[in-house]
Formats: C-alpha cells, sequence, structure tokens
C-alpha cells in the first residue's frame, strides 16, 4: 500500500481534498491511504476530506488530529508561523504520528498527481532519512533561508518522501525539536529550513524534478536556473526541462504570476486545467472558484506583473551575488542527525 500524507488547517482543506481525489484517480487499482494531518479542522470539512475517498474502492482518507501537537508547539516552541499555522513543523513527531509505517511520502496540499507514485515510493533510499527535489525558486529569489547558502544541496519542503524506519532509528523528533526550540523563531521557510539544517546532505536522495514541478516557473526562468549550475551546487540540465515538465508526476503550484494558486478564478498559470479536471471529480465540483475580485492594490498588481519573468529572476540573482560578496550569512549551529 502506497501511504500519502498532507496537512491542512481549515483554509487549505479544499484544495487539499482535490489533491488527495487526483491520488486515487491514478491509483484505482492499487491500494491508497491518504493520511490528513489537521490542525482546528471544523468537522464540515473533515466530512469533506473523508468524502474524497468515497468513488474509490481501494482508497482510504486516514485523518489524524494534530490539535495537541500543534499547541504544544506554540506553547513551549514558540516558533515562527507560516502564513497563520504552525501545522509546517509536525515533522517533530513522526515517530509518534506513524509508529508501524516504513515509509511515507508527504505532499503539499498546493499539487496535483499526474501519473502513478508508484516509481516514486519505490524509490531506493539507501539507508538515506529522505528523498527531496530541488527547491528552484530558491535559485531566483532575493532572500532564501540561509541553508541555502550552506548545502550543496537545498531541497523543497512539498514533495519529501520519508524513510520512516531509519528517522526512527536516529531520533529525527528529538533533533528537529531542539532546533525548533533554540531557531524556530528565524526561520522564513519553517518546514524546509528545518530539515535542510537538521539533515546532513550525504542523507538525502536527489529526486528528479518531474516528482515536485513547479508548474507555474516558464520554461525561460527554468533555463536560467539551469545555468546557474556549478559542481558545488548542481541544478538540471536545460535539455531536460521540457521532458520534465511534459512528464511531470506530480504539479507542485508554485511560481508564476499570481495568483498563482489554481483555486483562483483569475489564475492563469500552466497547469490549471489539470487543476479544475480533478476538482471536478471531487466534494468540491460544481462549486465556484475563489476570486480575487475587490482585493487588488496598485503595489500588489505591478509585483504580480514582473513575479517570475526574466528580469525578476536577474535582479533576484544580482541581489545573491552582492548578499554571498558582502554578507557572511550566520547559519545557526547545532545538532545534526547522524
Amino acid at each position: 500500500m502506497i501511504h500519502v500524507c498532507y496537512m491542512t488547517n481549515d483554509g487549505y482543506c479544499a484544495p487539499t481534498a482535490v489533491s488527495a481525489v487526483s491520488v486515487f484517480e491514478n491509483h484505482r487499482d492499487e491500494d491508497v491511504c491518504v493520511h490528513v494531518l489537521t490542525e482546528f479542522v471544523s468537522h464540515e470539512n473533515e466530512n469533506l476530506l473523508l468524502q474524497a475517498a468515497e468513488p474509490y474502492p481501494r482508497g482510504t482518507v486516514c485523518l489524524h488530529n494534530c490539535d495537541e501537537y500543534i499547541r504544544q508547539i506554540r506553547e513551549e516552541y514558540r516558533p515562527t508561523g507560516w502564513k497563520g499555522t504552525c501545522n509546517a513543523y509536525l515533522y517533530m513527531f513522526m515517530e509518534e504520528i506513524f509508529p508501524d509505517l516504513d515509509r511515507v511520502l508527504w505532499i503539499d496540499g498546493d499539487t496535483i498527481i499526474r501519473r502513478s507514485l508508484r516509481d516514486l515510493w519505490q524509490t531506493d533510499l539507501q539507508g538515506k532519512l529522505l528523498g527531496g527535489v530541488l527547491d528552484v525558486p530558491a535559485f531566483t529569489s532575493a532572500w532564501p533561508d540561509d541553508p541555502f547558502y550552506h548545502t550543496p544541496f537545498y531541497f523543497n519542503g512539498g514533495v519529501l518522501l520519508f524513510n520512516l524506519e531509519e528517522c526512527r532509528r536516529r531520533h529525527i523528533d528529538a533533533v528537529l525539536q531542539k532546533w525548533v526550540k533554540q531557531y524556530g523563531s528565524q526561520f522564513r521557510f519553517p518546514d524546509q529550513t528545518l530539515l535542510n539544517l537538521a539533515v546532513r546532505p550525504e542523507d538525502v536522495v536527489r529526486l528528479p524534478l518531474r516528482y515536485d514541478f513547479p508548474v507555474g516557473m516558464n520554461n525561460r526562468v527554468l533555463s536560467m536556473v539551469a545555468g546557474y549550475h556549478m559542481s558545488e551546487k548542481p541544478t538540471f540540465l536545460k535539455e531536460t526541462i521540457q521532458n520534465e515538465r511534459e512528464n511531470a508526476v506530480i504539479y507542485h503550484y508554485i511560481g508564476g504570476r499570481f495568483p498563482t494558486k489554481p483555486w483562483f478564478l483569475e489564475c492563469t498559470i500552466p497547469g490549471k486545467e489539470e487543476y479544475l479536471f480533478y476538482r471536478e471529480r471531487s466534494p468540491l465540483a460544481g462549486q465556484p472558484l475563489k476570486t480575487t475580485k475587490g482585493k487588488e492594490n496598485p503595489l500588489f498588481l505591478f509585483f504580480s506583473r514582473i513575479y517570475d519573468t526574466v528580469p525578476s529572476a536577474c535582479f533576484s540573482r544580482l541581489v545573491y551575488r552582492l548578499r554571498c560578496r558582502f554578507k557572511v550569512p550566520q547559519v545557526p549551529q547545532g545538532e545534526r542527525i547522524v
């Protein structure tokens, strides 16, 4: 059985349900369990998530109420939240949440699964802690978290294949909790920064871009990222970009002009039609999309027009090089997972 895991609060239940439906649609002949770690989710939204599996005899949704974990994170660790939520830190309790699983595929809710996950699920993790995909936006970002400067492979937190057996053996929970208690308030991107700090690069299996494809980023910008390839910080080959896009197993709705999420009426990024395809097979079928109408402001519209364009990527790269030249990042020091 394939075990997929999402984290969500009330605000993200709808896209998470659509993503779960895309999992079930592509695994009609295979047993799949979708685990959802919930943060103060209403009964209505719990039912929405459970309904996602109803048309699929071999699909199951298992809800894990993580309210107490969230309270502990807020009260004991007091980290910086991400967009008002602390559920990104639920990684710190994997040993307790999944005591009997050997591995789990941890996926963000703003994704669509386009093909079978079987090959990804069976990836040989070689005794390492996890598998992840290069965090492509970090290469064009002006303000990435400091670990980016000190690792040959800064991976994205959107799709992670955890080797839970190895995580338990090395007591990953305890190490992550120490990091968050000491440095959690400093993280800009809490989930992936925490893991990039605590997990040594040699304990991460690098997965192909097709397993966490940033569908909103156009090929010109991705080509620029490929052009940043260095032996100490490998990216990918330009020749592979279009093939990875066409054969993507997972679309991750990041990058592109705002609004970047396909559940907004005004969203125009590639891959929206596929999201709508699975949405119409979900409990949300027939419901209207969200809209940004009435929320516009001139500054937001200006940045939305230049976001994820070649000029903005060039500017970001310039800022990155200036930071490397004039600032030595202060990277938190602590116990890494060994």
